[in-house]
């Protein structure tokens, strides 16, 4: 509410000006109101501003009622208008209304001014809330990320957002000059389909689509998904049309597609060389051990028989050419084991790591009785994964651990949890021989074996293993060390 009603009094009339003052007041308006009566002072006034009324008389010494209503309605569109006047005819009357008057009192009924006051407050408080709902709706329409047309049922333009200017390379005069052929056109489009499509909408059945539009300015041909709606706008139908430029995402799903391509065919061929690559392993396998098996017995049968008249320095020839065959015999089979790996799809059973942990160092502690170590497992760690290969896991790792503290007076191996990243991750610590970060990528590499792991032995294989089964899980491990100070193993696996 208005607390100091300003008003433009334009009449040459103090007596009248003084009676619409005492009028207003005595029905609680507090009222600052400024009388003129020449065109320059009321011109000055709206220039001005800040007023919320014009009182005018229709007759005038220096210009008529209809001329200052024109004048205001030029500088003050929507300064509410009140014509006081001595008489006014029905035509007057109407042609006023029409010009833009809110509203006009016959000085002979008064009595009649103050609800018309109210009534153009009224009016004037409601066109201020809707114009700033329109501007509000506007700002919204022009700040889409979509291109918006607004038609009429035939098809012509009635409005259009910035997005669509921007989008179709053209000004807002000419947009709205543009019919559906000139937007929705394109060689490549099926134009059969739009009269059809434009129809149903018509009905009230709303319609989205794909569809490929033409820049105006220069005719680049883009990707549009199109949304088509019957509305009602003031009081008619009219169709909503958004779109929008999906070109940039239509050319990643290709890109998609076509890696995805890419990516079946390499890994059809990559599983090929798999598989030719383990039926050459077993059949390599299968050629090596039969000449193994020949040298083995041949050596044990040499021992067996001659062996007493053999030289101990030809007895331990046979012996290492024996040995030997075992080792490659063992190396054979780590080969296999290894290559099916790549094929084998872990299980998902819920393991008790902690037992498997203590079953695994039982077992390296039987085998050397007299060694000192210290093992230190951490309790109640379970997992979710393939039970079998999760056990070669650990027997790997604490094997390793278990090899390089050999040459402690007392070894420590632990086996235990921590945190990494805010996930849970398991390791096997020692403080065994380590070795320098400089080498970790040798690490996990088939057949690379760190200088200093030479004299104890293995073929470089273990390891490997290990990191194929993490991968197999969908884990991963690494591992940070220190030359004489120890190793210590890390991987996860999924929750």
């Amino acid at each position: 509410m208005i607390n100091t009603l300003r008003i433009i009094h334009l009449d040459d009339d103090v007596f009248s000006a003084t009676l619409v003052r005492t009028l207003l007041a005595e029905e609680g308006f507090v009222c600052d109101i400024e009388r003129v009566e020449t065109v320059g002072d009321f011109i000055d006034l709206l220039e001005q501003g800040g007023f919320d009324l014009v009182i005018a008389d229709l007759t005038l010494p220096a210009m008529s009622g209809m001329t200052a209503l024109a004048m205001s309605r030029e500088r003050r569109p929507f300064l509410p208008f009140i014509f006081v006047t001595d008489t006014m005819g029905e035509e007057v009357a109407i042609e006023s209304l029409k010009s833009g008057a809110t509203d006009y009192v016959l000085k002979s009924r008064l009595s009649r001014l103050v609800p018309a006051v109210r009534h153009a407050l009224r009016e004037a408080e409601e066109c201020e809330k809707r114009r700033a709902s329109e501007e509000a709706l506007r700002v919204i329409f022009n700040s889409a990320h979509d291109a918006i047309f607004i038609h009429e049922l035939d098809g012509n333009i009635i409005d259009v957002n910035n997005k669509m200017l921007e989008m179709y390379g053209v000004d807002r005069r000419m947009a709205i000059t543009l019919t559906i052929a000139d937007h929705y056109s394109c060689p490549d489009n099926p134009l059969n389909r739009l009269p059809v499509i434009w129809e149903m909408v018509v009905a009230g059945e709303n319609q989205f689509f794909e569809w490929r539009a033409r820049r105006i300015d220069d005719n680049t041909i883009f990707d549009v998904e199109v949304s088509l709606c019957r509305i009602i706008l003031n009081k008619r139908y009219a169709i909503l049309a958004t779109v929008r430029d999906i070109t940039a995402r239509k050319q990643a799903k290709e890109e998609i597609e076509r890696l995805n391509t890419d990516l079946a065919a390499r890994a059809a061929e990559l599983e090929a060389a798999n598989e030719e690559l383990e039926a050459f392993n077993y059949t390599v396998a299968h050629d090596l051990r039969q000449p193994l098996n020949n040298i083995g017995i041949n050596c044990q049968a040499i021992d067996m028989l001659y062996g007493d008249q053999l030289q101990e320095e030809c007895k331990a020839y046979v012996q290492n050419a024996y040995s030997a065959t075992l080792r490659m015999h063992q190396l054979i089979n780590d080969l296999l084991n290894f290559s099916h790996l790549a094929h084998l799809e872990p299980r998902r059973e819920t393991v008790d790591f902690s037992s498997v942990a203590r079953a695994v160092t039982a077992e390296l502690a039987h085998t050397e009785p007299a060694r000192r170590v210290e093992y230190r497992i951490a309790e109640g760690i379970t997992v979710i994964g393939d039970a079998h290969l999760l056990r070669v896991v650990l027997e790997n790792l604490l094997g390793n651990a278990w090899k390089y503290t050999g040459t402690r007076d007392e070894g420590i191996i632990e086996f235990g949890t921590t945190e990494v990243n805010g996930k849970p991750a398991y390791l096997v610590r020692d403080n065994g021989l380590g070795f320098d970060m400089a080498d970790t990528d040798k690490l996990f590499t088939p057949f690379k074996r760190l200088a200093e792991a030479e004299e104890f032995g293995g073929h470089g294989i273990g390891l490997a293993t290990v990191a194929r089964v993490i991968q197999r899980h969908g884990g991963r491990i690494w591992a940070e060390g220190e030359k004489g100070k120890g190793a210590t193993f890390y991987f996860t696996l999924p929750e």
